[in-house]
């Protein structure tokens, strides 16, 4: 009783509404860039549907250049752009931009890999019925990778969190992850431990489901 006595529930409470928030916003953004640019991926590669190898080639090399770069050092360098776009180079706000920068490129590799692995006969057969590449894609290609895209978008969410956790303590994000780290430099080891304990339930609260889903529909 003592211990729970000693936990700042309204510090922790603003912990979670940070994080959720830092995660939700820039995850919208990313699921939607990251979706695209790996659809394009998909179609422009090599044998595509519709085969660009310039614009394919740019693409996964800008990809590859964002995925490469650590993430703190990835907040360092986009501090000028982060203050054009919201005006701070500190709190919530400014976390979303490098959130996205950071997260958009790892889901549109997530997203081509699972494209791939569809079956080629899928996409004979929906040629050979007349299929338009929207109907295509959404016809056929989404609901046959359907596994491989929730449990893409399962590992993303998860390191979204991760990483919403270092922009607490890099550039005062807030959220848990910031909570954490300054219940750990003032020796407050109730509230750092639980913010930790916060955010591990939070990485079950997303994995759980999300593994259970992917496992449902996977018809394999």
């Amino acid at each position: 009783m003592d211990f729970l006595s000693q936990i700042p529930k309204e510090q922790l409470l603003k912990g979670i509404f940070d994080t959720l928030y830092m995660m939700v916003v820039s995850g919208i953004f990313v699921f939607v860039i990251g979706l695209s640019l790996g659809v394009v991926l998909y179609l422009t590669e090599e044998g595509g549907l519709k085969e660009n190898k310039s614009l394919n080639r740019a693409i996964s090399g800008t990809i590859n250049v964002l995925r490469s770069i650590p993430y703190v050092i990835l907040i360092v360098i986009m501090v000028p752009l982060t203050k054009l776009i919201t005006g701070k180079i500190l709190g919530a706000n400014a976390a979303i931009p490098t959130l996205v920068f950071a997260m958009s490129p790892f889901f549109a590799r997530v997203i081509h890999m699972a494209l791939r692995e569809v079956s080629s006969g899928v996409i004979e057969a929906a040629r050979s019925m007349g299929a338009s590449t929207w109907q295509i894609i959404t016809k056929f290609l989404f609901p046959e990778a359907k596994p491989a895209i929730i449990s893409g978008i399962t590992i993303t969410s998860v390191t979204l969190l991760a990483n919403t956790a270092v922009a607490g303590i890099a550039i005062a994000a807030g959220g848990l992850g910031g909570i954490a780290q300054q219940a750990y430099e003032s020796f407050d080891s109730v509230t750092m431990w639980s913010a930790t304990i916060l955010l591990t339930l939070i990485v079950f609260a997303i994995q759980i489901p999300g593994d259970y889903i992917s496992r449902k529909i996977d018809k394999r």
